[in-house]
């Protein structure tokens, strides 16, 4: 909405205009995943929302790029795309970064992260610790 306010000598005049006005400039994206925090091979999805379109009719378009983590095979294109969390031997963070365009400019780089955790993690050390518990027990067995 603009507005705007004469005054003159004698009254102050006053009027207001309802119109939709678009800037020339970068479109505005958000990204988002399903779930932050998931266990190797479960899906995921990674969305993304226009906020700021700039133009009328805008003729949109989606880029999702992976920047960290071990590697994915997106599923789907467009604004939204899916795959399954890779397997991992320990936690991992992966970083995907989403470049939306209008038709005419593209926007800034908006970035996603969420961490892959191993099903198994911690089930190797109680395995070694249940191995030498049982060693210590057999050595001192045998020294009796």
């Amino acid at each position: 909405m603009l507005e705007s306010m004469v005054n003159t000598r004698n009254k102050s005049e006053y009027s207001s205009l309802r119109a939709t006005i678009f800037i020339e400039g970068r479109p505005v994206f958000s990204a988002s995943a399903s779930i932050s925090n998931v266990e190797e091979g479960k899906p995921i999805t990674l969305s993304a929302t226009v906020v700021y379109a700039v133009i009328e009719n805008p003729e949109l378009s989606y880029k999702w790029i992976q920047t960290s983590g071990p590697s994915v095979s997106f599923s789907g294109t467009g604004k939204s795309v899916t795959f399954d969390a890779p397997k991992v031997f320990s936690d991992q963070v992966l970083t995907f970064s989403l470049i939306g365009s209008n038709g005419s400019k593209e926007s800034a780089a908006e970035i996603v992260s969420l961490t892959v955790g191993n099903k198994n993690s911690g089930g190797s050390t109680n395995l070694v610790f249940l191995i030498l518990a049982s060693l210590g027990l057999l050595l001192r067995r045998f020294k009796k």
